[in-house]
């Protein structure tokens, strides 16, 4: 054609900035597990002995494989036409990923692939392509990376060196940096692929251990009090969402499981939605713009699948790790997350609202706070009365009875309100703690629980039935 000219970019100069696109290690990581999915691979194996600079990182699966036309399609970016309709289980979509995941860690990656029998091998070097000032790829098979097909008819091995971007030749401390590091992939993997772990369809192993899958839904814990939103089908099925309400803290066995069944990270940055695309977990606990975060929700969690054909729509990324709902559905998943926080909120506030009608251990739970929210938006607190404590302490005061109601009405009306939700607005660390429970102590071996037992015991409770109350309402 006249008046046109062919203007290609700079190799070095498209390459270094594809680096900085933003991915973590981790989230990279998971690119390329992607990559094996689609391939069919059964098997994930990861391996990074640590070396100091000169560590490298393999990624194993028993895919397919690809042959040479295949996997010099493979190594070019932009590989695939990302508007092509897809298989329903296809987790790629721009033909990216491969390679701006492995630029994002180091500067030199290498692919083999072994298919009907025969081996292939391409590599990209950051220091080559900068040298020539091309898109120069190396063909030659490193023998050293030939091993991983010793014993396999088909698969493919991603190699990671000159790991720039990972290991620091300036840290001191790069040994426990880069184990921590695997520590945030294992829970990563854990948590984004944890349907296929389950289902069994795939095994991800990393430095010989394999990983267990989490499942922020919490289905093998068994759990009465976990409540669940009826679930919304739109567009004929091809999206779903789904609301749930983790347990309150009381009904865990331990600290440490409470801390497990948030991923041992905290329960607010736990909550939110959960979207997935083919199964596959794109946006784990955030409330995409529909709310602010409370620790008020830490205990609301939305589950929503999409199909790949809707990608688009949802504007996901490259990365795979970012997810914007569209106009027509924001309005739906707004209702669904206002509604599963407020029964988010009504579980974690439970011991001070009378209006929570929980059953526990046979009985309805009975809390120890009145909340009247009155019609021009004032909220008024006052000590329930018909508690079985405070209706223990007022016959024991039988003759102070009127002077004891009253000073319970002023107590509830000099409650610190405001200041209370300044200092934790201020700090989100900062929490409310249980003065009467000194740490290390057991919660039944002081006077006072001893009592509240006694008073639920005089009204007909059992033991269980009482401790399991007073568990609830010291927030234990």
């Amino acid at each position: 054609m006249e008046n046109v000219e062919i203007l290609a970019p700079k190799a070095d100069s498209i390459i270094s900035s594809l680096r900085s696109i933003g991915y973590s290690f981790e989230t990279a990581i998971a690119d390329l597990i992607d990559n094996a999915i689609s391939a069919g691979a059964t098997i994930v194996d990861i391996n990074s002995p640590f070396d100091g600079e000169n560590t490298i990182l393999s990624i194993f699966d028993d895919g397919l494989g690809m042959d040479d036309s295949e996997l010099h399609s493979a190594m070019r970016l932009g590989s695939s036409d990302p508007v092509i309709d897809r298989k329903s289980s296809d987790l790629g979509r721009f033909g990216l990923g491969l390679k701006t995941a492995s630029f994002s860690q180091c500067r030199k990656f290498s692919v083999l692939s072994k298919k009907n029998g025969k081996i292939s091998s391409r590599t990209w070097d950051l220091d080559l392509i900068k040298k020539t000032g091309d898109w120069t790829i190396i063909k030659d098979i490193d023998n050293k990376f030939l091993h991983f097909f010793d014993n396999v008819d088909h698969g493919t091995v991603v190699v990671w060196q000159k790991m720039d971007r990972v290991i620091s030749n300036k840290d001191k401390n790069a040994l426990n940096h880069f184990n921590h590091k695997k520590k945030i992939v294992k829970d990563h993997l854990s948590l984004t692929f944890h349907r296929f772990l389950e289902k069994k369809t795939l095994k991800i192993v990393m430095g010989g251990n394999e990983i267990k899958p989490w499942n922020p839904f919490l289905p093998d814990f068994n759990f009465l009090y976990m409540k669940r939103e009826a679930p919304i089908s739109l567009l004929k099925g091809k999206i779903t969402m789904q609301g749930f309400v983790m347990p309150h803290k009381s009904y865990f066995d331990s600290e440490t499981a409470y801390k497990e069944a948030a991923l041992n990270r905290t329960w607010t940055t736990m909550q939110g939605f959960y979207v997935y695309r083919a199964d596959r977990l794109l946006v784990a606990g955030d409330w995409l713009g529909l709310k602010k975060p409370s620790r008020y929700y830490d205990l609301a969690r939305i589950k929503v699948d999409i199909s790949n054909e809707y990608d688009f729509d949802w504007d996901i990324d490259v990365k795979k790790s970012k997810a914007t709902p569209p106009d027509y559905l924001r309005q739906y998943l707004k209702d669904l997350a206002d509604s599963t926080c407020k029964s988010a909120y009504e579980t974690y506030s439970y011991r001070g609202d009378e209006s929570v009608k929980m059953k526990i251990a046979g009985k309805s739970y009975i809390g120890v706070w009145n909340i009247l929210s009155k019609r021009d938006g004032s909220i008024i607190f006052n000590i329930n009365l018909d508690h079985p404590y405070i209706n223990y302490c007022l016959n024991e005061f039988s003759d102070k009875s009127e002077l004891f109601k009253s000073f319970l009405k002023f107590l509830a009306a000099t409650i610190p309100y405001e200041q209370i939700q300044f200092m934790i607005q201020e700090n989100e660390n900062s929490h409310v703690v249980n003065e009467l429970i000194e740490d290390g102590t057991d919660l039944f071996d002081t006077d006072i629980v001893k009592q509240i037992v006694a008073a639920y015991i005089s009204k007909g409770y059992s033991e269980e039935q009482a401790k399991t109350q007073v568990k609830l309402i010291m927030n234990f």
